[in-house]
């Protein structure tokens, strides 16, 4: 019997036997089974990854301008010569040894909240929350949050987190501004986020008390 030629793709091609039409099916199926096994992987390799970013959150309150510190600073460096030049010439009247502390109080003040704030953690895990600030670490379990109360401020709002033996507070975010502009933020971003996060898991009703709202189990 004789082959019959064909033209395919401007090429002439004989036509294949059973044989060779199974070797290449054979062949076509091994590669296809190889592309998908590659992706398989590549997705079990990434999937670990998107389940760890969901089990653990971490936030980080927003930095305020180190500015305000330095001015604070820089007043009490300015009273302190004044109070010298005053104790040079006679004597020191008590308001300035008043105003010499007020300065020294706030300066201080505002550099003890910054330094908090570079150190101020929270974060949100499958077994509960963990806080820290430098100078408390705090770890509550879900079961073991008993209240959330929500206070309103002039610069976001602070929430206050209780526990039976441990309590903590945070503020949502809050903003400076100066003639429609904003010159500051202050407080975690997703505050707010955070708050209802914690409120759901932990499992708390909302009650409302003179302008505080109250969650409790």
């Amino acid at each position: 019997m004789k082959l019959r030629w064909r033209r395919r793709f401007g090429k002439q091609e004989r036509p294949r036997s059973l044989p060779e039409c199974a070797r290449h099916e054979a062949a076509d199926g091994n590669q296809a089974r190889a592309t998908h096994s590659g992706r398989g992987q590549h997705a079990a390799s990434i999937f670990p990854v998107i389940i760890g970013m969901m089990e653990k959150r971490e936030f980080h309150p927003e930095m305020m301008p180190r500015r305000g510190e330095w001015t604070a600073w820089g007043l009490w460096a300015v009273i302190s010569l004044a109070l010298w030049g005053m104790h040079r010439l006679g004597s020191i009247p008590g308001w300035a040894w008043i105003l010499w502390g007020f300065l020294l109080f706030a300066a201080a003040s505002i550099s003890l909240g910054n330094w908090m704030d570079r150190r101020t953690v929270l974060r949100l895990t499958p077994e509960g929350i963990e806080f820290e600030n430098g100078l408390r670490h705090v770890r509550l379990g879900w079961n073991e949050v008993m209240a959330v109360s929500v206070f309103p401020s002039n610069l976001g709002r602070t929430v206050q987190v209780r526990g039976e033996q441990a309590h903590f507070r945070f503020k949502t975010l809050g903003e400076f501004k100066f003639r429609g502009e904003t010159r500051g933020r202050t407080g975690f971003a997703a505050g707010e986020e955070i708050l209802q996060e914690i409120v759901r898991r932990s499992g708390l009703r909302a009650v409302q008390e003179e302008g505080i709202v109250e969650y409790k189990r």
